[in-house]
């Protein structure tokens, strides 16, 4: 679908957190760009996905946003943003040659430094 949910979160303590974003599970070592067939797993099954023409990635926290170039053969990838403890929203998206939004991250991987 092409849209991109809010998510709200809270920012349990201030520091440097990196967002890994991904179209596919780290496991699955698919890259942005792939398609893949239903897949059956350990404990379930990935569902069918189109090849999609990822050429960026965006997030927005808060009101900060951030934009990278995505390469045919990315996995996944990464934003570092200094945040401060407290509530806020998340959104994120992989966007065509374009500029138009395909879809949203659907795995999002935090860690804070």
């Amino acid at each position: 679908m092409k849209k991109s949910g809010i998510w709200h979160v809270i920012i349990d303590r201030d520091g440097e957190y990196i967002f890994e974003l991904r179209r596919w599970p780290r496991e699955s070592g698919l890259a942005l760009q792939d398609g893949l067939s239903p897949t059956k797993v350990t404990d379930s099954t990935y569902v069918q996905g189109s090849p999609l023409d990822s050429r960026a990635a965006r997030i927005r926290i808060g009101d900060r946003e951030a934009s990278k170039k995505v390469e045919p053969t990315d996995q996944s990838v990464e934003f570092v943003f200094d945040l401060k403890k407290g509530e806020s929203t998340i959104q994120r998206w992989f966007n065509d040659r374009n500029g138009e939004s395909i879809c949203g991250a659907y795995y999002v991987y935090v860690e804070w430094q």
